[in-house]
């Protein structure tokens, strides 16, 4: 009896870590979010006085969105 309940739980908790996933996906979106922010604040802070408003705010979006597409193909992958 005891055989057939160990190898219950270690079944059921192999299932369990299988269903839940890899945390490595939250990590780097957190990290990715996290570096975006920094490059924007040193970008505002020491890049960003010979550039019109307009480029800055084309700057702005375009690594928004390569951050966004950095962190979209890790959760795909």
């Amino acid at each position: 009896m005891e055989l057939i309940y160990q190898d219950t739980c270690i079944e059921t908790a192999q299932l369990q870590w299988q269903s839940e996933g890899s945390i490595a996906p939250i990590v780097f979106s957190i990290v990715g979010v996290i570096a975006w922010l920094v490059f924007i604040l040193i970008y505002a802070l020491f890049w960003s006085n010979g550039f019109s408003l307009f480029q800055n705010i084309i700057v702005t979006m375009v690594s928004l969105a390569i951050a966004g597409l950095l962190i979209g193909l890790m959760w795909v992958i």
